[in-house]
């Protein structure tokens, strides 16, 4: 280089007369929202709806959309319920229950018999009774009992008890019929009312009196008999003559 030369300076060109030449500038920017860009969007979009279209023709198999205010796999908002035991509020099989349908009927061979109380009024003697589920499953039962009175012998003293109509008398035990479902251990209910000797007409005097020391007890819907000891097996006057009708039974019910 001769001493007389200026350097040029670094990245510039050499213009002929010797100064450096200036670089050109550049042309203005594109504006984000420029043409360009505008068909980017108008591409995304396009893509976005394709997208949802797929979607909306292939969603039939999938799972359904979970429930408004569910999380997916939840269970449902209010767990099943067992039946409620009468009285106590657990979910378990009632004691007592009404509307035992589709459960079986009890067999007497899963039923105890007894007195559970006994009442008497103006020439009548109620006795309140009690059948009892003492076996293992649950059962049914509904109607009216066959009842009778039996002697020491196990003969049969007056005639059979006649069916007081469905409600009465009113407030007994069992008028409210119904069919009743017995869990293992529940009980139902019904009346027997019985006549006391020296009212109705053939049991007037001593002659056609009887000593009743048992009461059978025909379960509804069974034709095997129970049978209930009377006065703690003391056994009760009772009218002999089986013309003579002095027993009345209502049907079961809830207790």
């Amino acid at each position: 280089m001769d001493a007389g030369t200026a350097p040029t300076p670094a990245g510039g060109r050499e213009s002929a007369g010797g100064a450096p030449a200036r670089r050109a500038p550049r042309g203005p920017r594109r504006a984000l929202g420029g043409p360009g860009a505008g068909r980017v969007a108008a591409g995304t979009a396009l893509g976005a709806l394709l997208a949802l279209s797929l979607v909306a023709c292939g969603g039939s198999g999938g799972p359904p959309a979970p429930a408004s205010g569910s999380a997916p796999g939840s269970g449902p908002a209010t767990p099943p319920t067992g039946d409620v035991t009468a009285g106590t509020g657990a979910a378990q099989g009632p004691d007592t229950s009404t509307g035992g349908t589709g459960v079986g009927t009890c067999p007497s061979s899963s039923l105890a018999a007894k007195i559970q109380d006994t009442e008497g009024a103006a020439g009548t003697v109620y006795y309140e009774m009690a059948l009892t589920n003492i076996g293992s499953k649950r059962c049914a039962l509904e109607g009216y009992p066959g009842v009778s009175l039996l002697d020491a012998a196990g003969r049969q003293l007056g005639a059979p008890a006649d069916r007081e109509p469905a409600g009465q008398p009113p407030g007994a035990a069992g008028a409210s019929g119904g069919r009743i479902a017995l869990a293992p251990g529940g009980l139902l209910v019904f009346t027997v009312l019985v006549t006391q000797p020296g009212v109705l007409p053939g049991c007037l005097t001593p002659d056609t009196f009887g000593k009743a020391f048992t009461m059978q007890i025909y379960p509804p819907d069974n034709t095997v008999a129970l049978q209930v000891a009377l006065a703690g097996g003391q056994g009760a006057q009772a009218c002999a003559a089986p013309s003579v009708h002095e027993l009345k039974v209502t049907t079961v019910g809830a207790v």
